[in-house]
């Protein structure tokens, strides 16, 4: 007894170190310096500016190098546009970053945690880099001006383009990293942060969205806490290379075909049909916030109907949302040996929500301020598929796997629901105590 008491004293004690920032990226300091390159295979059709009543004497187009062309035809030209933005050439772009994200570390358990991760890698402006884009097609005559464009690749006099906007938004909680202590007052962290990349770029006039493109970031560094308020240093590197099948249509816009004398002046209606995105190089972040106010909740965790001497699962998973906005904000993991989970939050109100393996969902609301507060959660056992309800499913599974063992080939470890080794009796009791139950 004195053994379990001292566990979940310390248990208890070990969050008093967590510290919660909330951090903002410093553009003075903090950018990218690296690659980027966008490869982009479009499918469309051009068509000259002609309009017998708004345009007469614009240009007109037709298919073919030969045979009639009517005073009045304009008639579409199927082409392919593609090309090359930027490019590999390592220190082709450099930026200023902003944005923001808090930080949890505690150093105890030597843990770290990242959410509400957003940066705006070009910190609100817009990047100019040259490209190189080109028309492929089978031949086609202009008229105003009277052009003949042979069957082939045309180079279009595109120049720079537009980078308008790029952005890494994290959308779920970040893997568990790790804190070492280097002194009373700094820390070394290291947290994968999963991303979502998204921009926009203006090419020939229009503008065409970079498809959302899932990446990761490392923010490794050095926490240094000064009182009320706390700075952080990150360097690392990081590279994408990512390909999509987008499909996505681009506004039309005008295009001033080359000919030898006056443009030919088309409208282009294209299909985005592939796209290739680089992106990689060294992301460096000076960041600064202040510690926030924060408590410990003491979350009693209890999976019903184990065996003795079996604790739980070894990777158990707490969600935990935050009841404002409805947001996934934080996730912990568990101690499997530990029936009470010292947790430190920011204050506010929050749901913790669990849900392993066969057990159901549970999920208890809590509000963090200055006192510690209690939460039990206490799972029911059955649910063998993992759709959080016990049902005839689960049954089914249990009665296929009933006598078999964890070293028998039909052995369905979801079925053992008292973690002894065996598909038994034992569980099907369990499982019928709990039948028609559902979780939260």
């Amino acid at each position: 007894m004195r053994l379990v008491a001292g566990l979940l004293f310390a248990l208890s004690c070990l969050s008093v170190s967590a510290q919660v920032f909330e951090f903002t990226v410093l553009p003075s300091a903090s950018g990218i310096n690296g690659a980027m390159e966008v490869r982009l295979d479009t499918d469309g059709t051009l068509i000259g500016n002609y309009d017998t009543a708004s345009n007469p004497t614009g240009t007109r187009t037709k298919p073919g190098l030969f045979g009639s062309f009517l005073d009045t035809e304009n008639v579409a030209v199927p082409v392919e546009v593609f090309g090359t933005v930027g490019s590999r050439s390592a220190g082709s772009i450099s930026t200023q970053s902003s944005g923001n994200f808090t930080l949890e570390i505690d150093p105890a358990l030597g843990k770290a945690y990242v959410t509400r991760f957003s940066l705006d890698f070009l910190n609100g402006s817009s990047l100019s880099i040259p490209s190189n884009i080109s028309l492929r097609q089978n031949g086609f005559r202009t008229r105003s001006p009277s052009f003949f464009y042979l069957g082939g690749t045309i180079g279009l006099p595109i120049g720079n383009v537009t980078v308008g906007s790029l952005r890494g938004t994290q959308m779920e909680p970040s893997p568990l990293g790790t804190c070492n202590t280097l002194s009373a007052t700094q820390y070394s962290v290291a947290v994968p942060i999963p991303l979502v990349l998204s921009g926009s770029m203006l090419v020939m006039g229009s503008e065409i969205p970079l498809p959302p493109i899932p990446f990761e970031i490392l923010l490794m560094g050095v926490v240094t806490v000064d009182g009320a308020s706390a700075t952080v240093a990150s360097q690392s590197s990081f590279t994408l290379e990512e390909t999509r099948q987008p499909n996505q249509p681009i506004p039309p816009f005008d295009l001033a075909l080359p000919t030898t004398g006056d443009p030919a002046n088309v409208i282009m209606s294209l299909i985005l049909t592939e796209q290739t995105t680089y992106f990689q190089g060294t992301n460096t972040m000076a960041c600064s916030g202040p510690v926030l106010a924060s408590g410990h909740v003491d979350a009693t965790v209890t999976f019903q109907d184990l065996a003795p001497g079996i604790y739980g699962p070894q990777d158990a998973t707490m969600d935990i949302y935050d009841v404002a906005t409805g947001d996934l904000v934080y996730r912990r993991g568990l101690l499997p040996a530990a029936g009470l989970h010292a947790i430190r939050l920011p204050h506010g109100t929050y749901d913790l929500a669990l849900k392993e393996s066969h057990w159901l969902r549970r999920r208890v609301r809590v509000t963090v301020g200055t006192t510690p507060v209690a939460a039990t959660l206490s799972l029911l056992n059955g649910d063998v598929n993992g759709d959080n309800s016990v049902n005839i499913a689960d049954y089914l599974i249990v009665r296929g796997a009933f006598g078999t063992s964890s070293d028998s080939p039909n052995y369905v470890a979801a079925a053992d629901l008292d973690g002894n080794g065996s598909v038994n009796a034992t569980d099907f009791l369990i499982l019928r105590k709990n039948f028609g139950r559902a979780g939260d």
